[in-house]
């Protein structure tokens, strides 16, 4: 029930079909109702979507508007990015020359490597650059104001959460804020809350997603760029197997966007002798039970590219084909996404579905056979596509210098999706045929066997 004045103007956001309103006056006041019973009990399932597309609500509202909303968070962030004389020594040693967008790297540069990330967005500049620690963006903004770069700052809401928008204007699920800078022509959105992350990369729930300029322009809702980063990871392996089923496993791996920064912070964040163990005992055992490291692993860190990382090792898999009459088989799924394994365990919803984005994935296997061996069976090339994404499978076999090879690809493209209920028997489909196209069955044979 609410009663407002009855000539004061109503905002209303029903969701998740809660029951209309019904209204009365009494005098001066209006009183409205919304009324429901014998709703049916929500029973907590996986992968829902955020709340207030399930649970029936009504959110209330009058004179609520953006720019009412903008000018509370300017008052709050009020002379936060007021600078201190050691920001204007720092300012006019990086900032002499070059044009806004170079002005603005150097000085996205120098908060990155000398500020730790901390505390809150009402952290002040000042105080975050004399103790080194504090919030970045706010230190960045008051930088960027001294060398001359007009920034905005804006309040994104992550892909995830885009239901949470409504009629009524709300900043909540607006919870991440992000820098604007450049032209109207050429925007480009800083994220300083990870060392590694480069210049106008943002995390793959940020991009393309729904955002509001609240400080330093018009105040108006905006999207962010959806190329503002690329998220993927390319697998090279070669294995060599013996006539027991043990292989020596050579792994080439290519991390770029968020993979990549994930691993470049751990691999600064460890001792190598730690990194190694929990690389080991973590990462390998989890694909290749029993695995071990031969030698160290070389590591590669782009020195143009902060998101970029490239890993080269070998290791030993006992058993890595199973010895069957005299055959060996391989039947595995190589960092697969499992979509039926983790997305269908229930028979049916009554929910949306929502899960993603997945990196862009793209796995190269080569293996080589004993001599003498030859291929009996392989799964052939397959591919499973919708409109949740993408799996397809290419394989090639042949023969070198007396050994038998296969020769596998596998490209994977799964983006953020969300499933309809009145979907979900579709979306199974091309879940059990995403596995069914990610797990590899290959059988090599001593003699002459057709290969089929």
């Amino acid at each position: 029930i609410v009663i407002t004045p009855r000539a004061m103007k109503v905002q209303v956001d029903r969701r998740a079909g809660a029951p209309r309103a019904m209204e009365r006056f009494d005098g001066a006041w209006r009183i409205t109702i919304w009324h429901g019973r014998a709703r049916p009990r929500f029973e907590p399932i996986s992968h829902a979507p955020p709340y207030v597309q399930i649970v029936p609500s009504v959110r209330v509202g009058s004179s609520v508007t953006w720019k009412a909303l903008a000018g509370l968070v300017a008052s709050r962030l009020w002379n936060l990015d007021r600078p201190s004389a050691e920001m204007r020594r720092v300012a006019k040693r990086i900032c002499s020359a070059g044009s806004d967008m170079d002005r603005a790297r150097r000085a996205y540069r120098w908060v990155q490597e000398h500020l730790n990330q901390s505390g809150s967005l009402y952290d002040t500049a000042a105080e975050t650059v004399a103790r080194r620690r504090g919030y970045r963006l706010t230190a960045l903004r008051a930088l960027l104001g001294l060398c001359g770069v007009r920034s905005s700052l804006v309040m994104v809401m992550p892909r995830h959460k885009e239901a949470d928008a409504g009629a009524v204007p709300d900043l909540t699920p607006y919870r991440y804020p992000v820098l604007e800078v450049g032209g109207a022509r050429k925007r480009t959105f800083l994220f300083p809350f990870l060392r590694e992350m480069p210049f106008g990369f943002l995390p793959s729930m940020l991009r393309g997603a729904r955002g509001v300029r609240a400080l330093g322009g018009p105040v108006e809702e905006l999207v962010t760029p959806p190329k503002a980063g690329k998220d993927a990871e390319s697998m090279a392996l070669v294995v060599r197997l013996d006539e027991t089923g043990d292989a020596l496993v050579t792994v080439r791996e290519v991390l770029e966007g968020w993979p990549g920064i994930q691993m470049r912070r751990a691999i600064r964040s460890l001792t190598r002798r730690r990194f190694m163990q929990l690389f080991e005992s973590r990462r390998l055992a989890a694909h290749f039970p029993g695995a071990r490291l031969v030698g160290k692993p070389a590591i590669f860190m782009d020195k143009q590219r902060s998101d970029r990382v490239v890993l080269a090792y070998r290791f030993r898999a006992a058993g890595f084909a199973r010895r069957l009459d005299g055959r060996l088989m391989i039947r595995r799924s190589f960092y697969a996404a499992h979509l039926a394994a983790s997305f269908l365990r229930e028979g049916r919803r009554t929910v949306a579905l929502q899960f993603g984005a997945f990196p862009e994935f793209r796995f190269d296997l080569k293996v080589v056979g004993p001599a003498g061996w030859k291929v009996e069976m392989s799964g052939g090339s397959q591919k499973a596509a919708s409109r949740w994404g993408r799996v397809t499978r290419r394989l090639v076999t042949g023969t070198k210098a007396g050994r038998p090879m296969v020769s596998v690809q596998v490209l994977r493209r799964i983006p953020l999706s969300w499933v309809d209920p009145r979907r979900y028997d579709a979306f199974a489909r091309f879940a059990r045929q995403s596995d069914q196209v990610e797990e590899l069955v290959i059988v090599l044979a001593k003699g002459d066997h057709g290969a089929r």
